[in-house]
């Protein structure tokens, strides 16, 4: 058999207001904590912001000096590379210079071991 539809119930203005009275301030407490959580959020937001505009500008003063450091020892070393170069070229000359001089006196010496090995 069918069900009847029963009659939706039906409060007192006394319970109607109170009920209306609890929803009013159980929504004032959530909206009163929803904005103590949006003011907590901001002040997190700036706080994090702050600490990572101070670590960035550490951050990178540090990069800088050690990109001036990287340049001064790139400069040190192609200097002392460019010493290195110019002194195994002056190396080489005093070798050429030495091998060509042992050359002239071969013949002189040759010359002399045979005067003394005809005198003997």
């Amino acid at each position: 058999m069918a069900q009847l539809v029963k009659a939706p119930l039906k409060y007192s203005p006394y319970e109607w207001q109170e009920s209306n009275h609890k929803n009013y301030n159980t929504a004032e407490k959530e909206r009163a904590g929803a904005e103590r959580l949006q003011n907590e959020t901001r002040r997190l937001t700036d706080e994090t912001d702050e600490i990572t505009r101070y670590t960035q500008e550490d951050v990178n003063k540090k990069l800088a000096q050690r990109l001036r450091e990287l340049n001064f020892w790139k400069d040190e070393v192609q200097s002392q590379l460019q010493a290195v170069d110019n002194e195994i070229d002056t190396l080489m000359k005093s070798k050429n210079n030495l091998e060509n001089s042992l050359e002239s006196t071969e013949h002189p010496q040759s010359v002399t071991t045979s005067c003394l090995t005809y005198r003997q």
